[in-house]
């Protein structure tokens, strides 16, 4: 028995790549049976990231707690089969470029036709509608166009630059495991389903919005104000690198006795909130120079003694022995069958009364 609060819900997953699949896993491991269909040649995930005995720690890490089935979405003979399923689900997922489903006879209408409660969600890159409508997309066109490339800009001598992360992907995912609940929860009103639209531009758009694009929120206002990136960039320590933050006074001055620089504050030109404003350029080179001679055990042990806005830069490989994820149990092992121990994260979200089970494995290739 499935366990979590979306415990009897039931997904069909059409989706490939990311944004689709990452939504589905999300909803599974709060407690929702996902079928996951993929066609005989299997998804393109398959052939991404590293791999053990031919199976990839990109797939699997997306599609964790599902069912498979393996169809061929035009054979007309698989058609009842489709059918069925689509009768079966509360909601299904699929992130096609527009007009595919509805070639395929998977469209909206063609399933809300057979199971009118269906929640349907379909994701595209950038709509199904506009100039662009019709391109294939991947992460990188969306960082491009969204603005969140040129953001990267001010840490890279001025070069637009990709954040070395598919976050568009995944925060669309987000997004489309958020708006299907809600979905879900109007239908438990209404009795109805309805057609979800999500383009993953809109969600890169509306999460990049708040500090990414600030500038643009009342046009032509704070200008003179820096982009948010400015504000916050690593800084070199004498074994690594620390991030280091300060927006009120009283945040500044327990960052300056994490450091090793209690004095700092009591400098004229820092002795009041208006002054270390004015002056916070001095401030900042004053904390840099300090942290460049300080082992990062050492800042660590500052930030968490003062309680100040810091911390280490961890390399992929120390995030999993990190003090605070160990404690948090956040990196799981688990089996996955056909490639032995697997790490995975635990879901991020804690219910009290309907707690979620741990990681469970990513189905098999064709089973």
């Amino acid at each position: 028995m499935s366990q979590g609060p979306l415990a009897g819900v039931k997904i069909v997953d059409f989706g490939q790549i990311v944004s689709a699949p990452m939504a589905a896993m999300w909803l599974a491991e709060q407690g929702a049976e996902v079928v996951k269909v993929e066609p005989p040649s299997g998804d393109p995930l398959h052939l991404s990231g590293p791999s053990v005995e031919g199976y990839s720690a990109f797939y699997a890490s997306v599609n964790r707690a599902k069912r498979l089935e393996t169809l061929d979405l035009a054979d007309e003979t698989n058609r009842p089969r489709l059918m069925e399923l689509i009768g079966w689900a509360d909601i299904l997922l699929q992130n096609f470029r527009p007009g595919v489903a509805d070639r395929l006879g998977l469209g909206w209408k063609q399933a809300s036709a057979h199971n009118p409660r269906l929640i349907y969600c379909s994701i595209s890159g950038f709509g199904p509608d506009g100039p662009y409508a019709g391109q294939r997309v991947y992460d990188m066109a969306v960082q491009a166009v969204s603005g969140m490339a040129d953001a990267q800009s001010i840490a890279s001598g001025g070069r637009p630059t990709l954040m070395a992360d598919i976050v568009v992907d995944k925060v669309t995912a987000l997004t489309a495991a958020q708006a299907v609940t809600a979905a879900l929860y109007e239908r438990e009103r209404s009795g109805r389903g309805q057609h979800i639209e999500l383009a993953m531009l809109d969600a890169a758009l509306a999460f990049h919005w708040p500090d990414g694009l600030w500038h643009e929120t009342f046009p032509g206002v704070g200008a003179d104000y820096p982009p948010y990136a400015r504000l916050n960039r690593p800084v070199p320590a004498k074994d690594g690198a620390v991030i280091l933050g300060a927006m009120q006074y009283k945040e500044a001055q327990a960052l300056a006795r994490a450091v090793g620089m209690p004095q700092l504050m009591e400098e004229e030109r820092f002795s009041t909130l208006e002054k270390w404003r004015a002056n916070g350029g001095d401030f900042w080179r004053a904390l840099k120079a300090k942290v460049a001679e300080t082992p990062v055990a050492d800042l660590r042990e500052g930030f968490i003694r003062e309680e100040a806005i810091g911390a280490v830069i961890n390399p992929a490989a120390a995030v999993p022995n990190d003090p605070q994820v160990r404690h948090r149990e956040l990196v799981q092992t688990i089996d996955q069958p056909g490639c032995g121990p697997m790490r995975a994260p635990r879901h991020p979200a804690r219910f009290g009364r309907t707690p979620v089970a741990g990681p469970k494995p990513a189905p098999c290739r064709h089973e």
